[in-house]
């Protein structure tokens, strides 16, 4: 599945770049970026999400330079460098609060894994009840499940299996 999509975004990518078509670039660069996450392929996400940004930026699309910010935090955070990662994702976060969006997760995802990372559970759990906010994406099923288990022991004060769903998700 993810050949494909590499593939047609790939494929179509070009097209648009022969055209000049600046918009459909940074989209198709954006959901490369996020195939580049997925395979946990870091210096393809980075590439990708680096030129997301920069065409993003130019066109003034605060909702791609979010999610652009986001996967250049991704691959920070995957890459061992949290300090830079920390900075992508609290500019993705600052733009996000401008932009009603229902993909939060692109910046979400990794600010909350980082938090998970350092034990800050408070943090964590405050991004967890942003990812499970009606107004986002629906989470697969097992993920869902476990966060909304997360939150739950956390508020009914059960912070060690807090802890450990957090871990596991």
């Amino acid at each position: 599945e993810l050949d494909d999509a590499k593939k047609y975004l790939a494929s179509g990518l070009k097209n648009v770049e022969a055209v000049g078509d600046v918009d459909t670039q940074f989209i198709n660069l954006n959901y490369l970026a996020l195939i580049g996450r997925k395979r946990g392929d870091v210096a393809l996400a980075k590439e990708w999400a680096a030129r997301t940004l920069a065409l993003a930026t130019k066109a003034k699309s605060l909702f791609y330079q979010a999610a652009s910010l986001g996967s250049l935090g991704w691959t920070e955070f995957h890459a061992g460098n949290e300090q830079q990662a920390a900075e992508y994702l609290k500019e993705a976060l600052a733009l996000q609060e401008k932009i009603p969006t229902p993909l939060r997760f692109m910046v979400l995802g990794p600010a909350l894994a980082m938090e998970v990372k350092n034990k800050n559970w408070k943090a964590a759990i405050e991004y967890v009840k942003l990812l499970l906010h009606p107004s986002q994406q629906k989470l697969p099923d097992e993920l869902q499940a476990m966060l909304e288990d997360a939150v739950a022991k956390w508020e009914a004060g059960d912070a060690s299996a807090t802890e450990a769903l957090l871990e596991k998700s």
